[in-house]
């Protein structure tokens, strides 16, 4: 299965459709296995889907972490963005988590049946929701050669937008089984365990970067150990934030992040040569076996947990929380006087067309499951009808949650091709905008305080200087 899923993604990327996205092949080729399996001999239980455990431990830290190692076509634009992304990633994402729960909080007043959750389950589902993940459209931006500006944003904010939103949704399942009180002493306490989570994941994923980068630079090793070491590295950071329970997709993303501009230089000239291309490919063999088994799962679950006004619903409101990037954009232009520098109003278009659930929310969902057992269920004003409606309510959470991953990848993935040409954002059309923007950050890193101080102290501390002069300006 997977492997025809292989073949179709390489036919759709060698004949560059753009009315079709590799992922949306994936997925089809997904349903339509699901389909047989679900009138095969075969019973639904048979069949699994998106292993959460694997999934969180395995596939996510691949993606996560080669989205940090070969990040974009031009390292420098991320760093020199990073402000902007951050505002986009962070704030962005709490709004929208919040104007989802605000949407959802409405409709549950109106009907129970609609939205027929506690109020801890909606405050859990509408952080899960927040996760966008634009792989569908990023395939589409690599075949276009779309704006590097534009590119640059929605792959930062898709990348720090996981982490913000799957801390958020780790801060407030830790309240399952408590009874849940608006108090002060509540929102500081979320609000510390957020602030924990985001400053303790990122700092031991640069942490172990630079441990891993001084070691290989005073220790001369084999291609293999070296790649060993490299991939050790990263997962240590990945579960050993976990095993803390913080953030791993924010540490491995940095570790990437950090390890590739000093790390990369220790390695022999073959790890180097060959390390860029083998995490890559460890990267889309996970998408191609996600997207794969989302499509499985198309026919697998019972159609009685389909609530389709909660799943319109919550599709209207991942649509609705978008248009934050509009005042966000404004502001933001304020503070980026140069016209190559703008985000104009295409951009924002595109970049709330971006805005697709993906696997990452529907393996949160999923994972809910892990804290039923340690829950008390009583008639609460919390859990209303006990431990059977919170049954109901999670099953209906997990139904919803993959009918707006699907159905956003089909309909806003597939159609970003189309849109970016309408708006002339990609190929010919941003030839020269890219030349010009390359041209300035050559110019601003030239005359970064931060670029003077890594170059005169980080970097003969943490990597070999011979070779770093070939270095290509990624």
């Amino acid at each position: 299965m997977v492997i025809i899923s292989v073949l179709v993604t390489l036919f759709i990327e060698k004949k560059e459709y753009t009315l079709i996205s590799a992922s949306t092949g994936q997925i089809m080729v997904g349903a339509v296995a699901g389909l047989i399996f679900r009138y095969s001999v075969l019973s639904i239980d048979s069949v699994q889907g998106v292993d959460p455990s694997l999934f969180q431990t395995l596939f996510l830290p691949i993606i996560i972490f080669e989205a940090g190692w070969n990040s974009i076509e031009t390292r420098w634009i991320f760093m020199h963005n990073l402000g902007t992304i951050s505002i986009y990633a962070i704030l962005g994402t709490i709004v929208t988590s919040g104007i989802i729960g605000l949407i959802l909080f409405g409709f549950r007043a109106l009907s129970f049946d609609i939205i027929p959750l506690s109020v801890l389950d909606v405050i859990v589902f509408s952080a899960l929701l927040a996760s966008t993940d634009p792989v569908a459209t990023m395939s589409i931006f690599g075949q276009l050669r779309a704006h590097p500006l534009l590119n640059t944003l929605v792959f930062g904010e898709s990348i720090l937008n996981d982490a913000v939103a799957i801390i958020l949704y780790k801060t407030f399942v830790e309240f399952y089984g408590e009874p849940l009180v608006w108090t002060s002493e509540f929102i500081l306490t979320v609000i510390g365990k957020f602030l924990l989570n985001t400053f303790g994941s990122l700092g031991i994923g640069i942490a172990l970067a630079l441990i891993a980068s001084k070691v290989t630079q005073k220790v001369d090793m084999f291609p293999v150990i070296e790649l060993i070491l490299v991939l050790l590295c990263a997962m240590l950071s990945y579960l050993l934030t976990d095993f803390l329970e913080l953030s791993g997709v924010t540490a491995i993303f940095f570790f990437g992040l950090v390890s590739k501009h000093y790390l990369w230089f220790n390695l022999t000239k073959q790890s180097r040569e060959f390390t860029d291309t083998f995490f890559r490919t460890l990267k889309d063999i996970a998408e191609i076996t996600i997207f794969t088994l989302l499509g499985v799962q198309l026919f697998m679950f019972d159609w009685k947990y389909y609530n389709w006004p909660m799943i319109g619903v919550s599709l209207f409101a991942c649509l609705f929380s978008r248009l934050y990037i509009i005042p966000f954009s404004i502001i933001l232009n304020c503070f980026r006087k140069k016209p190559q520098n703008k985000i104009t109003n295409k951009m924002q278009l595109i970049m709330w067309w971006a805005g697709v659930r993906g696997a990452v929310a529907y393996a949160l969902a999923v994972g809910i499951k892990s804290y039923q057992e340690s829950l008390h269920f009583d008639n609460s004003t919390d859990y209303i009808g006990g431990a059977e409606m919170e049954e109901t309510a999670y099953e209906e959470m997990v139904t919803t949650t993959h009918t707006v991953v699907i159905i956003t990848i089909l309909i806003l993935g597939t159609s970003t091709g189309p849109v970016l040409k309408s708006m002339k954002l990609a190929g010919d059309h941003v030839k020269g905008v890219r030349d010009n923007l390359k041209k300035d950050l050559l110019q601003a890193k030239a005359h970064s305080k931060w670029t003077k101080f890594d170059s005169r102290w980080l970097i003969p501390f943490f990597s070999k200087l011979e070779g770093r002069e070939k270095k290509l300006d990624k």
